[in-house]
């Protein structure tokens, strides 16, 4: 299931893929593309890694196009932990970082989103260690601003989606426990700042994702299995409690 993003007149996809062998290898590979399809970057490969989960990348596009991968790899041995590793490229695909290391992970993937908050920009990732969701900041040349922070805690979940406005305020949604769907509002510096809340409880669901459309509000896409069938629902939520 690649991942898409858009930027000024371009976008970017990326993907994993496996390597048939003796010993499988997973590739995680990145492409970006000007606003007519024709490809403005070579085909870029992720540090190669022998053993890592065959599950797609984050992906996080900046408004100019520069764009950062985020990928999740198993211990050298072939078992926990999991790690998350990230790396930023331009538009035209050359590297404008290292590979950094996020830290051990429990969940499939770190979840990435752009931000700009008091005149700094670079990325924001939420990543599952345990039964904690966790999150922190990078600047763009992906270096930790401050220390990572737990947000919330979660016997089991995984993480759908995250996105933030442009007050800097952050919205994380997760799959929770059997069918249900949860989401927390933080503020600009990364403090809850409303309890944890349900989006959905009462059908499963196999697809949340949330919008920000700049009118102090987060808005929820749901696919929900209702009646032996697909049910598409949109829940919006305000923000107001939340100021930046």
């Amino acid at each position: 299931c690649p991942r898409i993003g858009g930027g000024a007149n371009s976008f970017v996809i990326a993907w994993s893929s496996k390597r048939s062998g003796r010993v499988p290898k997973i590739s995680f590979r990145a492409r970006s593309f000007n606003a007519s399809g024709a490809p403005l970057s070579e085909l870029l490969e992720m540090e190669p890694e022998g053993s890592a989960q065959a599950l797609p990348p984050s992906l996080a596009v900046e408004r100019r196009g520069d764009f950062t991968v985020a990928w999740q790899v198993l211990s050298a041995v072939g078992e926990t932990p999991i790690r998350a590793r990230m790396r930023r490229f331009l538009r035209t695909g050359r590297a404008s970082s290292g590979v950094v290391e996020i830290g051990p992970i429990t969940n499939a993937s770190p979840i990435l989103a752009t931000f700009r908050s008091d005149g700094i920009e670079g990325v924001e990732v939420a990543w599952g260690v345990r039964s904690k969701i966790r999150v922190q900041r990078y600047d763009r040349r992906l270096r930790p601003l401050g220390e990572s922070r737990d947000v919330a805690t979660a016997n089991s979940f995984t993480l759908p989606d995250l996105a933030v406005d442009a007050l800097g305020r952050s919205v994380l949604v997760w799959n929770g426990v059997g069918p249900q769907v949860k989401a927390l509002f933080l503020d600009d510096d990364l403090n809850p700042c409303e309890p944890v809340f349900d989006v959905s409880r009462d059908r499963p669901v196999s697809l949340a994702k949330v919008a920000l459309p700049g009118d102090d509000s987060a808005v929820f896409t749901v696919v929900e299995l209702a009646d032996e069938a697909l049910r598409l629902a949109v829940r919006k939520f305000s923000l107001a409690a939340c100021p930046p």
